[in-house]
């Protein structure tokens, strides 16, 4: 399964030198709000997967959704920081993100469905493609 962090954005450098403690120490503390909370949120997600505490993963990825569904369904609130394209990317992000986790967490109807979810935004991200593929192979040794 692969996740994806946002690279130009909350602790980004940390996780690429694999300093997860440090990221996740700053991302703690981190703005909640606009695309800002979404970027912390979804990297902190990242980095609690890194480490291996799937509980607090599975908390900030289901904030990443939220915070970028919110942002969507209030576009005049978040517009002045990307085109609603690109929020859509984001989504798509978070949700194969959050399947990740949920997989890792032993729930792999959920996760298929958020990788599903993550398709139909159609923003052209192969990530969930590779997730679902990836779960339905695992499913199939089983």
């Amino acid at each position: 399964m692969t996740i994806a962090f946002i690279s130009n954005a909350a602790q980004a450098n940390a996780i690429v030198r694999k300093q997860y403690d440090q990221a996740i120490e700053k991302l703690e503390g981190a703005s909640t709000r606009g695309v800002r909370g979404f970027y912390a949120a979804n990297n902190l997600c990242v980095a609690y997967l890194k480490v291996g505490d799937a509980e607090r993963a599975q908390v900030a990825c289901d904030t990443a959704v939220e915070r970028i569904e919110y942002l969507l369904e209030n576009s005049h609130y978040g517009l002045r920081y990307a085109s609603d394209d690109e929020y859509q990317r984001l989504l798509a992000i978070a949700l194969s993100n959050r399947g990740v986790v949920n997989f890792v967490n032993d729930k792999p109807e959920v996760a298929r469905d958020d990788f599903e979810s993550a398709i139909e935004a159609e923003t052209g991200i192969r990530q969930p493609q590779i997730n679902l593929a990836r779960l339905a192979e695992l499913a199939s040794t089983a």
